[in-house]
């Protein structure tokens, strides 16, 4: 069974802040240095650290998954006991339609399918599983950068930062990797963290 240690009453108040990305509510807004702390608490022990294929092509660029896949690895995730490395992989939108349903479940007055502790649960996972950069994560995570947009894009930029700090030197082998808009977006994470 996994066990991990964030504080959960930041993490949740640091997610209903970013969650109104289409009307943005000034009252509903957290500061950006206060939602990096949740890189910065992050503790976690027993999070199966098995890398994934590492044979396996990066999902990076296959932008080929439909949303009817996307939704049974969502289903996947909420129904597992046990949260491995491919599983996270597999829920990181790689893509703006992917994104925009993942973020959808944070809006439950506009969404029916909406499910705010799904999507706490697998915002934080893409989150620990990136700034530990276990398997494809934190190039998947990254390359969110390209689609990413609102007070969501907000808050993922201000971790971003955190991040990459964290894996200067993954960060900047996987770079060249990236979208080109995703480049373009963390150009000055890029200048500023590689050589």
């Amino acid at each position: 069974m996994m066990k991990y240690n964030i504080n959960l009453t930041l993490v949740f108040s640091l997610l209903i802040g970013c969650s109104n990305n289409k009307n943005p509510n000034p009252e509903r807004s957290i500061e950006v240095t206060e939602k990096i702390q949740v890189v910065e608490t992050i503790e976690y022990s027993d999070l199966n650290s098995e890398s994934s294929n590492s044979d396996k092509e990066s999902l990076v660029f296959q932008d080929i998954r439909s949303l009817t896949e996307y939704k049974a690895n969502i289903e996947s995730f909420a129904n597992s006991e046990h949260i491995d490395i491919s599983i996270v992989e597999n829920v990181i939108p790689i893509n703006e339609d992917e994104y925009f349903l993942f973020y959808s479940m944070s809006y439950p007055e506009e969404h029916e399918e909406s499910n705010l502790e799904l999507y706490y649960k697998i915002d934080e996972m893409m989150l620990i599983y990136a700034s530990k950069d276990l398997g494809n994560c934190l190039s998947l995570y990254s390359n969110m950068a390209e689609f990413v947009d609102g007070e969501y894009a907000d808050y993922f930029f201000g971790v971003m930062n955190i991040i990459v700090e964290k894996n200067k030197l993954k960060f900047c082998k996987i770079y060249t990797d990236l979208s080109s808009q995703s480049k373009i977006r963390l150009k000055n994470e890029y200048e500023n963290s590689c050589p």
